[in-house]
C-alpha cells in the first residue's frame, strides 16, 4: 500500500511541475503576443522591412493572425497565469497539511487551455476557411 507521505510528496512535485510549466507558458505567451503586436504595428506603419520577412512569410502571417487567434492567445495566457496561482495556493495548503479543493480546479483549467489550443490549431486548417 502506498503511504500518505509518498502520495503527498508526489502531489507536491506534480503541483510544482505544473506551476513551473504554466509560468513558462505565461512568459513565452507574453513574448509571442508582443511579437505579434509589433509585427502588426510595423505592417500598419509600413516599417515591416526591419523584420526581414519574405513575401511568403508575410502573407502567411497576415492570413493566420486573426482577431480570434489573438483573443484565444490572450485567454490562454490568462488561464496559464490562473493555473500557476492556483498551484501556489495548493502548495501553501500542502505545507500546512490541509486538504485542498483547488486540485480539481487546476485540472479543469488545464483541460480548458488544451481545448483552446486545439481550437486555435483547427482554425488554421483549410476546410475551416
Amino acid at each position: 500500500m502506498i503511504s500518505y507521505e509518498k502520495t503527498a510528496r508526489a502531489f507536491k512535485s506534480s503541483t510544482i511541475a505544473i506551476a513551473v510549466l504554466n509560468i513558462l507558458t505565461f512568459v513565452l505567451g507574453l513574448w509571442g503576443l508582443l511579437g505579434i503586436v509589433s509585427i502588426q504595428q510595423a505592417i500598419k506603419n509600413g516599417t515591416i522591412d526591419q523584420f526581414n520577412l519574405t513575401a511568403k512569410q508575410l502573407a502567411a502571417f497576415k492570413q493566420n493572425i486573426t482577431p480570434l487567434s489573438i483573443m484565444i492567445s490572450i485567454l490562454a495566457i490568462i488561464i496559464a497565469a490562473t493555473i500557476a496561482v492556483f498551484c501556489f495556493l495548493n502548495l501553501s495548503k500542502l505545507k500546512s497539511n490541509k486538504l485542498s479543493a483547488l486540485f480539481p480546479t487546476i485540472w479543469v483549467l488545464v483541460l480548458k487551455r488544451l481545448t483552446l489550443s486545439i481550437a486555435l490549431s483547427l482554425e488554421h486548417l483549410p476546410f475551416f476557411h
